[in-house]
């Protein structure tokens, strides 16, 4: 428990520090603790890359309780107990910040979730995961619609199907490594992963 205190600590820049957002940073270390113990549904789904990426992330403006469930959906969504995971969890820290007032969970639309990261030059990946190909449409969408940005996304499709691993994989390598190229060349450059669920 101290070293996710201590290491949170040393990942907050000054302006937190002054603005007292240190003294959250246990509560905040327990709820992490307590979520990744008996929260997960998938052992080590998330950990503690996640963790400090939302400590990171929260270090960057004022601790509100909007805040707070928007970097826990950045850092710890994509699982169906995003509810659970504000209230049961991290419920004591949003109420710290609410002024000690209970903090009702409320949804935020995917394409805000997306573009807080797309807006966020200091982002981990994207990685957007869905049970159907309308996740790639979703994406491209939000792409192309950015302001001033020109970007005309290149869609890539993997597939671990036997029947599709052995010429399918160099084309693919192949394209990735031309794309990656030509994005290089660009100022934004973004790299997304798209993850569909099959069923």
């Amino acid at each position: 428990m101290e070293d996710l205190v201590d290491t949170a600590e040393r990942l907050l820049n000054t302006r937190a520090i002054v603005s007292g957002q240190k003294g959250a940073l246990k509560p905040l270390a327990k709820a992490y603790s307590n979520f990744e113990k008996y929260g997960q549904a998938s052992s080590n789904f998330h950990g503690l890359r996640d963790y400090y990426a939302l400590v990171k992330r929260l270090s960057l403006s004022e601790m509100t309780p909007e805040n707070i469930q928007m970097a826990l959906a950045r850092n710890f969504g994509g699982t169906e107990n995003h509810v659970k995971l504000c209230e049961t969890y991290f419920g004591n820290v949003l109420r710290m910040f609410n002024n000690h007032k209970p903090w009702l969970y409320k949804p935020i639309p995917i394409e805000q979730l997306i573009d807080s990261n797309l807006d966020d030059s200091d982002a981990r990946h994207l990685m957007v995961i869905g049970k159907s190909d309308s996740i790639v449409n979703l994406l491209t969408y939000q792409l192309r619609r950015r302001k001033g940005n020109f970007l005309d996304p290149l869609v890539i499709l993997g597939s671990q199907f036997p029947d599709d691993r052995e010429d399918y994989s160099y084309s693919v390598l192949r394209r990735i490594m031309v794309s990656n190229l030509s994005f290089r060349l660009r100022e934004n450059f973004f790299f997304l992963i798209c993850l569909l669920h099959i069923i």
